[in-house]
């Protein structure tokens, strides 16, 4: 059990140990980032309205107070070893106390930092609603639930009206303390905003003085688990982040959870899965979080739908970094199939005219575009510069990657032979291990 394998390793060691517990900080993260989808489908919020950003922002926040947080169940177990007076305990006596410091890490406080988090990341998402709409809503107004249950400092600010860009909101906006239910109501009017100076304002606990829409963190850098933090913790979070994210795709069930979940786990933007197959969405961000983990240089790319001219299976846009997708391919494999068909028959060959006949190696091959223009197209020049007996083997990946298409495209010229190589590279294709090792050799390096 997890628990029990991390009190024996506090016992062994006998002192906090030098990393974290990967599997408890999955875990708590896990748990949060349940929270944080929750906050996010809450009747008042509309996912579409959320700033990527933002989402990727307290994406990161939950990890690292994942981390934090078992920093600290791991500090306090190891204070556990000794008792009063400052003499070991004995292995039965320190699981007992053990036990007690898990408790509370994995029941009650647990409990409660989920809903504060379901609490935060749907205020902090109704943020951003609120800042798009307030030219036309300049006004919030704080209310509470108005039961029996509302405590006395909530009650003092129930019903205060300040405008959007009031500093009033960076201290007092929701959640306001530990299961904070209040929330704000946006106004087009309001006759006279609330006079600050005729209210005794209450105090707000120190951790929760901040505005979660603004600062874009679920918990904030002022919570007692950052106390006393070593400094080696936040890289150690990043790795364990970095492998749970490489292990962790599901898929989803709707074209909005895929949408949500792109939000949260890549650094590509998708416009909208609105419309779109659930089984394209999913494929898309299957290969999107393939791709994210094995490149080095990730381009700032988005993914549209529906903007295709002519005929093509999809498209990459130089001008905006931008790749052009249908909304739906369920025949995109016959498709592709059948023009590998005709461009064989047609040059008596073996070569297909396109690697791949599903929707992940259409966008990997796109991707591939995006990257290219990304790095300058270093990896272009390198391969440019091979001999010609070599450059004739890249040339037969497939015809997306002939020698006519890669001298006829001005200053783009080769681009889908490297999109090609890209997308042969990303799905391990026999064609690309048969290529030269020195070819090999130059594109292994761009990625990890």
């Amino acid at each position: 059990m997890l628990l029990d394998r991390m009190v024996k390793k506090v016992w062994n060691e006998k002192a906090v140990p030098d990393q974290l517990d990967a599997d408890m900080v999955k875990l708590f993260a896990g748990e949060f980032m349940n929270a944080v989808n929750e906050g996010l489908s809450e009747d008042d919020v509309d996912i579409e309205d959320v700033d990527a950003d933002f989402i990727k922002s307290i994406t990161d926040n939950v990890w690292h107070f994942s981390g934090a947080k078992n920093y600290q169940q791991l500090k306090d177990l190891s204070s556990a070893l000794v008792d009063a007076t400052g003499r070991l305990r004995t292995f039965s006596d320190f699981k007992f106390e053990a036990g007690k410091i898990n408790a509370d890490y994995v029941g009650s406080w647990l409990k409660a930092e989920y809903s504060n988090a379901v609490a935060t990341s749907q205020m902090g998402a109704k943020w951003q609603q609120i800042m798009k709409n307030k030219n036309a809503l300049p006004f919030l107004q704080y209310e509470t639930v108005g039961d029996a249950r509302v405590r006395l400092e909530h009650q003092v600010l129930d019903g205060i009206v300040r405008a959007v860009d009031d500093n009033f909101w960076d201290l007092y906006y929701p959640p306001n303390g530990w299961l904070c239910r209040c929330t704000v109501k946006q106004l087009s009017y309001f006759k006279k905003q609330t006079d600050l100076n005729k209210r005794e304002l209450p105090d707000v606990p120190k951790m929760f003085q901040f505005n979660a829409g603004k600062s874009g963190v679920v918990f904030p850098p002022k919570h007692p688990y950052y106390d006393g933090l070593p400094a080696a913790v936040p890289a150690q979070v990043e790795e364990i982040k970095k492998q749970a994210i490489e292990q962790g795709f599901e898929f989803a069930k709707t074209p909005a959870e895929a949408e949500q979940w792109a939000k949260l786990n890549l650094k590509t933007k998708v416009t909208s899965y609105k419309g779109v197959s659930i089984d394209l969405a999913n494929k898309i961000n299957s290969a999107l979080k393939k791709i994210e983990a094995a490149v080095k240089d990730i381009p700032q790319t988005t993914i549209t739908f529906n903007k295709i001219n002519g005929n093509a299976f999809g498209q990459f846009d130089w001008s905006k970094n931008e790749i052009l997708m249908r909304k739906n391919y369920r025949d995109i494999a016959g498709r592709i199939n059948d023009s590998n068909t005709r461009w064989k028959e047609r040059n008596k060959t073996d070569q297909p005219y396109m690697i791949g006949t599903d929707e992940e190696s259409l966008i990997m091959h796109e991707f591939g575009h995006a990257w290219d223009k990304h790095t300058g197209r270093a990896m272009f020049n390198e391969l440019d510069a091979l001999p010609l007996e070599i450059k004739n083997k890249l040339f037969g990946v497939s015809g997306y990657a002939s020698s006519d298409r890669f001298y006829s495209f001005g200053i783009s010229k080769g681009a889908e032979m490297i999109a090609e190589l890209f997308n042969a590279k990303m799905i391990n294709s026999d064609r690309y291990k048969q290529l030269p090792d020195i070819a090999r050799f130059i594109i292994d390096k761009y990625f990890h």
